[in-house]
Parts: structure tokens; C-alpha cells; sequence
């Protein structure tokens, strides 16, 4: 309901969406390149995904506490180490099928 009604306040009142069978029960989803944080919302809104982002989105206030809600992997890009506990933990939640789609914006 929450990306829903951002949705709505920023005008867009109907969003097409065509489906791709191809995509269904995916367990990680790769959207690339995102143009604004429009995308993040959109995307929110039809899959509910749990997301990869960096350490800083975390300290943002309301953005970072929605980030955790919405179980967030936080990987700090300085640190080769959570580069690698990053990597392992997308592949845990892949293999785990009690978790939310994954959603990542490689940059």
C-alpha cells in the first residue's frame, strides 16, 4: 500500500505492467540501469522484494528505516569483506525459499 500511495501522490494514477512468463517465481531480480528512485517504487509495488543497497541508505531518515523493514542487504562498497558477506548472503536468500524476491540495481 505504501509505494502505492507515493505512486498516487507523484501523478501516476495507472501503471502498465506486461507480464513475462519467463520472470515468474524469480528469486532474484536484476533491474538495470534505474533512471530514479521512481523505479525502486514501482518495482516495490508489484513484487514487494527485499533489495541490495549501499551502507549509506541505511542513516537516511525514513528511507533507511523503510530499507530495513524491507530486510535490505546493506554492502559497504570501501570494504572488499562486504563485498564477499554481500555475495553470500544474495546467494543464501536465492537458495531460501521463504525469502522475498531480491532486488538489485548493479552500478
Amino acid at each position: 500500500l505504501g509505494p502505492r500511495l507515493v505512486l498516487l501522490c507523484l501523478g501516476y494514477w495507472h501503471i502498465q505492467v506486461k507480464p513475462h512468463s519467463s520472470a515468474a517465481g524469480a528469486r532474484v531480480i536484476v533491474a538495470a540501469p534505474h533512471f530514479s528512485l521512481l523505479d525502486a517504487f514501482v518495482l516495490t509495488y508489484l513484487e514487494m522484494p527485499c533489495f541490495v543497497a549501499m551502507k549509506a541508505v541505511a542513516a537516511m531518515p525514513v528511507v533507511g528505516n523503510v530499507a530495513k523493514a524491507l530486510q535490505t542487504i546493506f554492502v559497504d562498497r570501501t570494504d572488499p569483506r562486504s563485498k564477499h558477506k554481500t555475495m553470500q548472503t544474495i546467494k543464501q536468500r536465492a537458495l531460501e525459499g521463504r525469502w522475498p524476491p531480491l532486488l538489485v540495481f548493479p552500478e
